[in-house]
């Protein structure tokens, strides 16, 4: 008697919670793209892909460059690994900002998720005030280099 009971109950479960789900099931809206939209959004985001091949490419060249004169400086603080550090990471500053001031002109969200995800990343990637008048990468390049082997020396 019992497991006729348990069995009745748990029949009786499964069709409220069916029924239950199938009464909140919202109707679908039905959103009409024109055409020219489609074009639209379809050479943006063909833009913007091609743009972050373009970004990941140029970002990976350089850091090949820069974590060689950062290793170099990292192992052997003289002032002529100083400088090629602060050079290099000058380079890589400009690129980040040139980079992030060019992605500004995509609409993160009509892009595909990974698209999207490398935009925000290049925004979101510099992490001290862009430097913006002529010099001024060299110049805060040339600081936090000095500051790093400051540390590194013990001074």
């Amino acid at each position: 008697m019992r497991r006729i009971t348990l069995s009745a109950s748990i029949v009786a479960l499964c069709a409220a919670m069916t029924a239950c789900a199938a009464g909140t099931t919202p109707e679908a809206e039905e959103t009409v793209i024109t055409a020219p939209e489609v074009d639209e959004t379809a050479a943006e985001i063909a833009e913007a892909t091609a743009f972050v091949a373009r970004a990941e490419a140029e970002l990976a060249a350089l850091s090949k460059v820069t974590a060689l004169a950062y290793w170099a400086n990292e192992t052997n603080i003289t002032d002529e690994t100083d400088a090629a550090a602060a050079e290099a990471g000058a380079k890589m500053t400009k690129l980040a900002v040139s980079l992030a001031n060019e992605s500004k002109k995509y609409d993160v969200d009509i892009m595909p998720y990974d698209v999207a995800r490398k935009i925000r990343i290049l925004r979101s990637g510099i992490t001290i005030p862009a430097p913006s008048r002529e010099g001024a990468a060299e110049e805060l390049s040339a600081i936090t280099t000095d500051l790093s082997s400051t540390y590194g020396k013990g001074k």
